[in-house]
């Protein structure tokens, strides 16, 4: 007797709402996920992170990237990398006819940079990649995508953002 009473209670409780009223709080709950999610100033100012010069591969490993940065990454500020680009097994020769997109992410808030940045070809081989923002701390991935005649490759490299 208590089961079926506990179902009504349970309707009664819950099955009350409308969809729209449903649906409007489930809204509001994800504005103030993002609001939280992006806020500028829940962060400490002082959040940097230096980026590692070690090479890395793609994930097809036909290509060795390399970012480079001289200083640290501090967050909140625009920054700029260049990102050198070779064939894995031919070290020392710049990368020829391929096409680069590159962006970083956060995979644990499912979201990147709140802009994207602007990838200018330097020489060859050679890419900076201009007006990056990390806007919180965080662990941080960077994505390269080599494209070379439609066959895409990914090199990524993190780092923390504290």
């Amino acid at each position: 007797m208590k089961r079926p009473l506990f179902f009504l209670l349970s309707f009664v409780i819950f099955g009350c709402t409308s969809t729209s009223e449903t649906s409007e709080a489930s809204t509001a709950a994800l504005d103030l996920a993002a609001e939280s999610c992006c806020d500028l100033s829940v962060a400490p100012a002082s959040a940097n992170a230096q980026l590692t010069d070690d090479p890395f591969l793609s994930n097809g490993k036909s290509w060795r990237v390399r970012l480079e940065r001289e200083e640290p990454i501090k967050m909140r500020e625009f920054f700029s990398i260049d990102v050198w680009v070779e064939p894995a097994d031919q070290l020392g020769v710049p990368a020829e006819d391929v096409t680069l997109r590159v962006d970083a992410r956060m995979p644990h808030h499912r979201h990147g940079m709140l802009a994207p940045c602007e990838l200018s070809q330097v020489g060859p081989g050679h890419w900076r990649c201009s007006n990056m923002r990390l806007h919180m701390v965080g662990y941080w991935e960077f994505h390269v995508d080599i494209d070379d005649a439609g066959l895409v490759e990914r090199a990524q490299t993190s780092i923390e953002l504290e």
